[in-house]
């Protein structure tokens, strides 16, 4: 194996399965790095050798203990091993430096060899965390349709490792189907060491079976499983409307695309050079609002003013763009009537960012919380990730709440507010210290977003790798909230579904995945847009 293609992918780090049906290992195992083995089947132990680099002797390291379980749709596989040094040095700029990975290779078809597009599952420890990611063999590239889950912890009581992974029986477009036996092996690298220009430095490897290309010493693991994968039942949902996403599955600097809920298909929308980013569905479902760059400014700070306002069709034509100038203008939002866009922009001649509206085509542009926070000029004030909550009122995320720093910047803490259009009267909607709030939109009483605990910044670590809650809350102002997801997992951008029965919303796990979510009993009903990841802003319109 290549490790310097190793290295190019572990920098893919974060920014999915056909839907569980009926209730799977997947609804009632949490991932989070407690394995029950009492619970499991096959439990094994072997001891782990370790192969240092430049050919020294191998070195035995403890040992390694695997075992599993599983239904019709999903194999749970469960793995723990012996490690005196937790190596999770991870850069969010330059990615893992020195980190301990756990791959999980798949002979897929069981023919007794690792080959083509046959699966590797890994996981990279990453801070307190870990990034999952989903592989592919051939040029070790990241899975584009990508399934299963992974997760790996470090006990500092024990000194040991434990790893988890979901792998389900439904193959991918890259994937076949698995049957009846279960081949794979487990490859555990310690102190693996990259520089970002020379490639790997430093790694120990070690393997349950020591050849990775011929799979016939591997372990096996039988399934005979009488049951079929359960078929679509008659009252699975079906909701109305459309959503649009954005993905970068075919173009790095990411297209739109539609999904209509009811006949399942997907449409790509657009085809262009533009980095096209947070986008919006009007209410009649005609245009899409989105932030366009040719550059990218998360990466380029001369990137930065290229970002502007845009819309297009549905279809895919009349693409128009809408603001011209400087600054930074994105994440924008339609009113309920499709007349009126609000959207953030980022201006050199204020500290910070703050809301703008403007007609549908681009006309009367006006600022609208400048004049509600006097000290911009003396304090850097971040607002936000606006959306229309009624005809006549704004949701928004915002720093005023807090106590800031003179001009050199303020804490990560976010809460949102909404806007009265005729009182331009500011309400605190979310009331809770030391949170991030992101991402908000609303259904006129109540507004759901993404949470981030602790005064983290969102592309930091530990904040990279989560957890982030999505959560719902009254708009009016009293605090009362209700958290709707909570796990190991980096959950935002939810969106309500048209009449509020369902939202949706993206998990990341190492890809990006759409699900769908019962809102009344807060049941997840599975990945919603089939065979597409790498899914990084939505709407339901």
């Amino acid at each position: 194996m290549k490790y310097s293609k190793l290295a190019f992918i572990l920098m893919f780090y974060i920014f999915l399965t056909l839907i569980p049906l009926n209730a799977t290992l997947e609804d009632d195992l949490i991932l989070d790095g407690k394995i029950d083995w009492q619970t499991l089947k096959g439990k094994q132990t072997q001891a782990l050798i370790f192969e240092p680099p430049g050919g020294m002797k191998k070195t035995p390291k403890g040992d390694v203990t695997w075992a599993y379980t599983y239904d019709v749709t999903w194999l749970y596989l469960a793995v723990e091993w012996e490690d005196d040094d937790w190596n999770n040095n991870f850069s969010m700029a330059m990615g893992p430096r020195d980190v301990d990975t756990i791959h999980l290779l798949i002979d897929n078809n069981n023919n007794l060899t690792y080959e083509g597009d046959e699966d590797r599952k890994y996981v990279v420890t990453a801070d307190t965390r870990s990034t999952y990611i989903d592989a592919t063999k051939k040029n070790f590239d990241q899975d584009t349709t990508g399934n299963g889950y992974g997760i790996v912890r470090y006990h500092e009581k024990t000194g040991k490792y434990s790893a988890e992974f979901l792998v389900p029986f439904v193959g991918d477009i890259e994937e076949e189907l698995i049957g009846d036996v279960f081949r794979f092996n487990l490859v555990i690298m310690d102190h693996l060491v990259i520089d970002p220009d020379e490639g790997v430095k430093r790694v120990q490897v070690a393997r349950l079976a020591a050849d990775e290309l011929s799979s016939k010493e591997w372990p096996v693991i039988n399934l005979p499983r009488e049951e079929t994968l359960p078929p679509e039942p008659a009252s699975f949902p079906k909701p109305s409307g459309l959503i649009i996403f954005r993905s970068t599955h075919e173009n790095k600097k990411g297209e739109i695309y539609s999904f209509d809920p009811a006949s399942r298909k997907i449409k790509r929308i657009t085809d262009n050079d533009l980095r096209e980013d947070t986008i919006s569905l009007s209410p009649d479902r005609k245009k899409i609002a989105f932030m366009g760059s040719v550059g990218d400014p998360y990466k380029d700070i001369g990137a930065f003013g290229e970002c502007e306002i845009y819309t297009v069709n549905v279809d895919g034509t009349d693409l128009k763009k809408l603001t011209s100038n400087k600054n930074l203008d994105g994440h924008p939002g339609w009113s309920l009537g499709s007349k009126k866009i609000v959207y953030a922009a980022y201006l050199p001649d204020i500290n910070g960012s703050h809301i703008m509206m403007m007609d549908a085509d681009g006309k009367n542009q006006k600022d609208l919380t400048a004049a509600t926070f006097k000290d911009y000029k003396k304090y850097f004030i971040e607002e936000n990730d606006p959306d229309f909550l009624t005809a006549d009122s704004i949701i928004f995320k915002t720093n005023r709440f807090f106590k800031f720093k003179k001009k050199t910047g303020n804490d990560n803490q976010l809460q949102l507010a909404r806007l009265d259009l005729k009182t331009m009267k500011v309400i605190q909607v979310t009331k809770n210290n030391n949170v991030v709030d992101h991402d908000p939109i609303g259904n006129g009483k109540k507004v759901m977003f993404e949470r981030l605990n602790g005064n983290l910044d969102y592309t930091d670590l530990p904040g990279a790798f989560g957890p982030w809650q999505i959560v719902e809350a009254d708009a009016d102002g009293s605090g009362k909230e209700r958290i709707l997801i909570d796990d190991e997992w980096i959950n935002w951008l939810p969106v309500y579904a048209p009449g509020s029965k369902y939202f949706i919303y993206i998990r990341s796990c190492g890809y990006s995945e759409c699900r769908l979510v019962d809102l009344e009993t807060g049941r997840d009903l599975g990945r919603f847009i089939p065979w597409m990841t790498q899914i990084q802003y939505m709407d339901w319109k």
